[in-house]
């Protein structure tokens, strides 16, 4: 033969050139472990650890490649996710206003509603006896893995009572004379104060029935009518009979009284 190798030939292959997979898909606490998703992962790719996760946070997948691939300038095969915070559901959870009549109990004000398994309430000053308004700040304490829930503020109010009198009658009528007997008064709350005015006379009078107003209760009034009549009377008669004796007589009537 006239030619023979003198050395042998060299083949290199170089690993193909491949790009990191991408996270498809967002993230949101459930509860329960998730996985997450890669968009262009190949079956000549490995994971290693952190593609698996319960609690918000960030993590990490540590992906490996064979022999035959190597990632890409800048690519360390380590690809980052999240899982993000989720929202409570307070949609059956109210807070409202709330306006009472003072009645000398502690009324409190508070959410209505079932709250999302894991959350608790506390408040500012919500109970009230007298009459008055307090704003109420309720909040909210949830877990870490969700989202913080805004405060509610709602106002209690306890409005003034009103006190009630209560006369045993209305307007009276008597005859002069008569002893008058003063209606009686009662009131769920508080003294009747009775103002009367000298009745000794034939008239029409008042008799005004009053309890004070005070930071709990609204006052009250009421005017009942007194008329005394005028005595009915007989008008006197004439005692004995009269005859003529040049002088003169007065006559003398049985039944004539002092008002006369």
């Amino acid at each position: 033969e006239k030619h023979i190798w003198t050395d042998p030939i060299k083949v290199m292959i170089n690993p193909i050139v491949v790009s990191e997979p991408t996270v498809a898909g967002t993230y949101t606490y459930n509860g329960n472990e998730q996985t997450v998703n890669l968009s262009g992962f190949e079956s000549y790719m490995t994971i290693q650890s952190g593609n698996k996760a319960t609690n918000v946070g960030s993590y990490e997948v540590v992906i490996t490649l064979d022999d035959n691939h190597v990632w890409e300038d800048g690519s360390d095969g380590k690809v980052a996710w999240n899982i993000e915070k989720a929202t409570y559901d307070m949609s059956g959870v109210n807070f409202s206003d709330l306006e009472v009549t003072y009645d000398g109990n502690e009324h409190i004000l508070e959410i209505v509603g079932q709250l999302p398994e894991g959350v608790s309430v506390s408040y500012t000053t919500n109970k009230l006896i007298n009459v008055g308004t307090i704003e109420v700040v309720a909040s909210f304490t949830g877990n870490s893995n969700y989202h913080t829930i805004p405060n509610k503020t709602a106002s209690l109010t306890v409005k003034q009572a009103q006190a009630v009198i209560d006369v045993d009658e209305n307007d009276i009528e008597v005859v002069y004379g008569d002893n008058l007997v003063i209606p009686v008064a009662s009131t769920n709350f508080g003294e009747v104060v009775i103002e009367k005015v000298d009745m000794t006379n034939t008239g029409e009078y008042t008799i005004t029935y009053k309890v004070e107003e005070t930071s709990n209760y609204k006052g009250d009034i009421i005017v009942v009518k007194v008329i005394v009549k005028p005595l009915a009377v007989s008008e006197p008669t004439v005692a004995g009979t009269y005859t003529y004796n040049g002088n003169e007589q007065t006559i003398n009537l049985s039944g004539f009284e002092s008002y006369m």
